[in-house]
Protein backbone atom coordinates (compact mmCIF):
# COMPACT_ATOMS: atom_id res chain seq x y z
CA UNK A 1 0.00 0.00 0.00
CA UNK A 2 1.63 3.41 -0.66
CA UNK A 3 0.73 6.24 1.43
CA UNK A 4 4.14 8.30 0.79
CA UNK A 5 2.74 10.87 -2.61
CA UNK A 6 -0.04 11.96 -0.49
CA UNK A 7 0.55 15.73 1.10
CA UNK A 8 4.80 14.83 0.94
CA UNK A 9 6.90 18.18 0.93
CA UNK A 10 9.22 16.30 -1.75
CA UNK A 11 6.45 15.46 -4.54
CA UNK A 12 5.22 19.41 -4.60
CA UNK A 13 2.36 19.58 -1.99
CA UNK A 14 1.29 23.10 -1.08
CA UNK A 15 0.52 23.40 2.55
CA UNK A 16 -1.49 26.72 3.23
CA UNK A 17 -2.03 28.32 6.97
CA UNK A 18 -5.63 29.31 7.26
CA UNK A 19 -5.73 30.14 10.78
CA UNK A 20 -7.92 33.21 9.41
CA UNK A 21 -10.74 31.43 9.11
CA UNK A 22 -10.81 29.90 12.57
CA UNK A 23 -14.38 31.17 14.30
CA UNK A 24 -16.76 29.42 16.74
CA UNK A 25 -18.06 27.28 14.43
CA UNK A 26 -14.88 25.76 13.28
CA UNK A 27 -13.61 25.22 16.82
CA UNK A 28 -17.32 23.20 17.29
CA UNK A 29 -16.56 20.94 15.02
CA UNK A 30 -13.09 20.09 15.37
CA UNK A 31 -14.21 20.14 19.16
CA UNK A 32 -16.65 17.63 18.20
CA UNK A 33 -13.89 15.69 16.15
CA UNK A 34 -11.50 15.51 18.85
CA UNK A 35 -13.82 15.14 21.68
CA UNK A 36 -14.18 11.20 20.02
CA UNK A 37 -10.74 10.36 20.20
CA UNK A 38 -9.34 9.47 23.72
CA UNK A 39 -6.19 10.69 24.97
CA UNK A 40 -6.24 13.63 22.22
CA UNK A 41 -5.91 16.71 23.24
CA UNK A 42 -3.39 18.64 21.21
CA UNK A 43 -2.33 17.73 17.03
CA UNK A 44 -3.11 18.67 13.49
CA UNK A 45 -5.75 17.51 11.20
CA UNK A 46 -4.53 17.17 7.51
CA UNK A 47 -7.70 16.89 5.54
CA UNK A 48 -9.60 17.79 2.70
CA UNK A 49 -12.95 19.53 2.48
CA UNK A 50 -15.27 20.81 -0.63
CA UNK A 51 -15.58 24.31 1.00
CA UNK A 52 -14.74 26.30 3.81
CA UNK A 53 -18.60 26.55 4.85
CA UNK A 54 -18.76 23.05 4.56
CA UNK A 55 -16.03 22.38 7.04
CA UNK A 56 -17.52 24.94 9.37
CA UNK A 57 -20.87 22.44 9.16
CA UNK A 58 -18.61 19.39 9.27
CA UNK A 59 -20.01 17.97 5.96
CA UNK A 60 -18.21 16.52 3.18
CA UNK A 61 -15.14 16.66 5.29
CA UNK A 62 -12.53 13.87 4.79
CA UNK A 63 -9.57 13.58 7.26
CA UNK A 64 -6.66 12.60 5.79
CA UNK A 65 -4.28 12.45 8.91
CA UNK A 66 -4.35 12.90 12.36
CA UNK A 67 -0.82 13.84 13.80
CA UNK A 68 -0.36 14.38 17.48
CA UNK A 69 1.69 16.50 19.45
CA UNK A 70 4.74 15.43 18.73
CA UNK A 71 4.15 16.07 14.81
CA UNK A 72 5.90 18.45 12.44
CA UNK A 73 4.06 22.23 12.33
CA UNK A 74 3.10 22.06 8.23
CA UNK A 75 2.03 26.01 9.47
CA UNK A 76 6.24 27.04 8.67
CA UNK A 77 5.93 25.53 4.77
CA UNK A 78 3.13 28.23 3.83
CA UNK A 79 4.65 30.38 1.54
CA UNK A 80 3.73 33.46 3.15
CA UNK A 81 5.21 31.68 6.78
CA UNK A 82 9.13 33.74 7.17
CA UNK A 83 11.90 32.10 8.89
CA UNK A 84 11.13 34.00 12.51
CA UNK A 85 7.63 32.65 12.42
CA UNK A 86 8.45 29.21 11.15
Amino acid sequence: MVLEPIGNHCRGTTFLNANDIIDEKLTKVFDSISNRIPGFYFGRYDLRCSSIEDLKKGKNVRIIELNGAGSEPDNIYHSCASIFSA
